[in-house]
């Protein structure tokens, strides 16, 4: 492992696992929100070219541009905390694994 990799893992595992779940859950949010909002742009390009070719209210094109943002916010606040028991698990896994390795070349500064 590079010593770049192995700074940051380091980083992580003293900031403790409350931090990393709080960082895991704000980029599950982040990215459901993204979700929700590219989605929704997706559906407006169409639905703004119909209106056009039938003479209808564009207003009907903001709507599910809202629905897409108000559905991945919603998705991204109510199912965040949904993977902690994963996000657990790898945490004290990789923390664990970098544990002895520091332990290790602590002794060997000592002798």
């Amino acid at each position: 492992m590079d010593s770049k990799s192995k700074a940051q893992i380091t980083r992580v595992c003293d900031a403790g696992l409350s931090a990393y779940l709080a960082q895991q859950r704000a980029d599950y949010r982040l990215k459901s929100f993204s979700v929700g909002l590219v989605s929704g742009v997706l559906v407006c390009i169409p639905i703004y070219l119909l209106t056009n070719y039938y003479n209808l209210s564009s207003s009907l094109t903001v709507l599910p541009l809202f629905g897409g943002i108000v559905g991945g916010t919603y998705r991204g606040l109510t199912q965040s905390e949904m993977q902690d028991a994963n996000y657990t698990v790898d945490f004290e896994e990789v923390c664990a694994s970098v544990e002895p390795d520091e332990e290790d070349e602590s002794d060997g500064d000592q002798e």
